[in-house]
């Protein structure tokens, strides 16, 4: 069963194919099927971990919220703009470079974690 899970991190609410496909309607509901199937591929791709772990699901549930962690970083690092030409801008630029290359190993950490 395909589900969407609610993007708040304290909510558990999950919304199923049925009521997007009741609700929804053109872009919005190709929108939601993509949002359905990426859910599913992170459940079956947990259920395999799982498995090959010996661990519970609850117990690997890091690895989807490192993933969404690395994602914002990388959104909030994209969108980041110093103004004006001035030592605090140089600062802010060198710190954000030190940011980029530090999530850029995690990304490589969780993605070196998952192909083991």
């Amino acid at each position: 069963m395909l589900v969407l899970r609610c993007s708040e991190p304290n909510c558990n609410a999950v919304t199923g194919e049925d009521m997007v496909e009741f609700l929804m309607s053109g872009a919005c509901k190709k929108k939601y099927r993509e949002f359905l199937f990426r859910s599913y591929v992170e459940t079956k791709k947990l259920q395999v971990l799982e498995e090959k772990l010996c661990q519970r699901r609850e117990r690997l549930k890091f690895i989807t919220e490192a993933w969404e962690q690395i994602a914002e970083c990388r959104l909030v690092l994209k969108w980041t703009i110093a103004e004006k030409a001035s030592p605090r801008k140089e600062l802010f630029e060198y710190l954000q470079g030190e940011a980029e290359m530090a999530l850029e190993r995690l990304h490589d950490s969780a993605e070196n974690t998952l192909k083991q």
